[in-house]
């Protein structure tokens, strides 16, 4: 995605992350300031270069952070936060 959409990565240490899932993968890089979109909201993001496979993105708890008391409702499969 980050070669078909030409977005500049910075270059770095590589960061040993684990997915969700027990999977271990190494950083390739970091984007700073990436706009993102979720339905009508809009917010800015940095985000690290991972091999996901058919993933496009994953928002961990570093994003969620910043928005303070975050709730998940898993039978509608909403997340709320102001």
């Amino acid at each position: 995605m980050v070669s078909v959409l030409e977005i500049e990565v910075e270059q770095g240490k590589p960061m040993g992350v684990r997915l969700g899932y027990g999977h271990h993968v190494a950083t390739r890089g970091k984007c700073r300031e990436m706009e993102v979109q979720f339905g009508v909201f809009h917010t800015k993001v940095d985000v690290y270069m991972l091999e996901l496979g058919n993933l496009d993105m994953i928002l961990g708890v570093a994003w969620l952070h910043r928005f303070g008391k975050v709730t998940f409702d898993w039978e509608y499969m909403t997340v709320n936060f102001c």
